[in-house]
């Protein structure tokens, strides 16, 4: 056992367009500053927050103001008639606050916007657009998002670093897509096409870095293993030169690329390209290989190895569930939560690959989550209870990414780790939040 669409955005109003009759306005409400109660974060790591999925890009536009772009997909969002016309509309109210830190119970700014989206003849596909809210030079924070459906009930909450110190970082870029959209994901294909755009470097040459997949998955959490920094050398480096709106770049190869508009800044906008459908997990091989942590390793092998790679693997689960249904209700829930890690943890590695994903898809959602700017600690069971597993993972400098994170591991969790991947293997399913 494993030691064991399209959206589109314009620099005024933001839109997007759909087939049929569509339009997306936003109006602004302001808010008075107030106190923020601490609590658990385990809300974002719930699948409730998934009832409305939403990708968000925090742009610095200049010096005094900051935009939050977003991407809602509309399959999930309720439209109803509000009046005489012939036209459906959905509600949505997106707040925001901003604190100095996960758990602060200060607030430096907050504010609401209503976006409403009106469409004669739905269609599924996307609303699109941006919101704009002071931010000052300099800023280290971090910005709530809770997004609600008005019709629906629903809502999504996610939290976000804000870096407003370096103007090569991340934030400081656009990505344009093909049809001039501005990508809101750092996930891509291969064979993308995008045009770079960093405001504050107009006219200047960028450095493109690419670096090769790591392809280790994470030691399991009872392993004596230390924290050691990687390092990470680009296997090839090539400038790219301005065209009238920014800088072309083709993402042949998969890997991860990074944008520096500054050569001697370590800064810059890094993305990551996969020849699959990430986050999604789509081919026999992948479901084999993110299959590792419950398998021992004859039993990965002897899948690995097999000529009819989704026979196998369908046997296997077919095995463990001891009948069709239970057994496609196990596949549904295990690569449900491979789709979700690497939708939450991504970092040079897929998400599934990282020591947050490995604890996700093993032990499922937790039940609380406490966060500070330097750590996440993740409690399952009931807290303070000899039952409860603690596990407490340290924020680790990443020139890629913000979001990687070590686990501090222990032999006090090789019990845990073998039981809960015990369940798997009898065909439970663990902690299914």
């Amino acid at each position: 056992m494993y030691s064991t669409t399209k959206s589109h955005f314009t620099n005024r109003t933001p839109f997007v367009k759909l087939s049929g009759i569509l339009l997306a306005f936003i109006v602004f409400y302001g808010c008075t500053p107030k106190k923020y109660v601490d609590k658990s974060h385990d809300q974002e790591y719930k699948k409730d927050n998934k009832a409305l999925e939403v990708d968000y890009l925090i742009y610095h536009y200049d010096d005094l103001q900051s935009r939050i772009y977003y991407v809602i997909d509309n399959k999930n969002v309720i439209y109803k008639k509000t009046d005489s016309s012939q036209a459906f509309t959905a509600s949505l109210k997106l707040r925001y606050k901003i604190i100095p830190d996960p758990d602060s119970r200060i607030i430096l700014d907050s504010g609401s916007f209503t976006i409403t989206d009106k469409q004669v003849l739905l269609k599924q596909g996307s609303i699109g657009g941006y919101v704009s809210f002071n931010c000052k030079a300099g800023l280290a924070a971090y910005i709530e998002l809770q997004l609600k459906d008005e019709n629906r009930k629903t809502e999504n909450l996610v939290q976000l670093p804000i870096d407003k110190q370096n103007t090569f970082s991340t934030q400081n870029f656009l990505l344009l897509q093909a049809d001039s959209a501005v990508a809101v994901n750092s996930h891509f294909r291969s064979g993308t096409n995008l045009i770079v755009q960093h405001n504050r470097r107009a006219g200047q040459k960028i450095i493109v870095e690419w670096y090769r997949y790591n392809l280790k998955l994470p030691p399991p959490p009872f392993s004596e293993l230390s924290y050691s920094a990687p390092e990470y050398r680009p296997d090839s480096i090539f400038e790219v030169y301005p065209v009238k709106n920014g800088y072309p770049v083709s993402l042949k190869q998969t890997g991860v690329y990074t944008f520096k508009a500054e050569p001697s800044s370590a800064a810059g906008c890094t993305v990551f390209v996969s020849d699959n459908d990430f986050p999604k997990v789509v081919t026999h091989e992948q479901m084999i290989a993110c299959t590792r942590y419950i398998l021992n390793k004859e039993e990965y092998k002897k899948l690995m190895e097999a000529a009819d790679k989704q026979k196998a693997i369908e046997q296997y689960w077919l095995e463990t569930g001891g009948n069709s249904d239970r057994a496609r209700e196990l596949i549904r829930k295990y690569y449900g939560r491979v789709e979700d890690a690497n939708t939450l943890f991504s970092t040079a590695e897929e998400g599934w690959k990282t020591d947050r994903g490995m604890i996700y898809i093993v032990f499922g959602s937790p039940k609380k989550v406490y966060k500070t700017t330097a750590s996440e600690t993740w409690i399952y069971g009931n807290e303070g209870t000899p039952n409860s597993v603690l596990f407490k993972f340290d924020k680790v400098s990443n020139k890629f990414t913000d979001n990687d994170f070590f686990l501090n591991r222990s032999l006090q969790y090789k019990d845990p780790w073998y039981m809960a991947v015990g369940a798997w293997r009898e065909g439970n399913i663990l902690s299914d939040n």
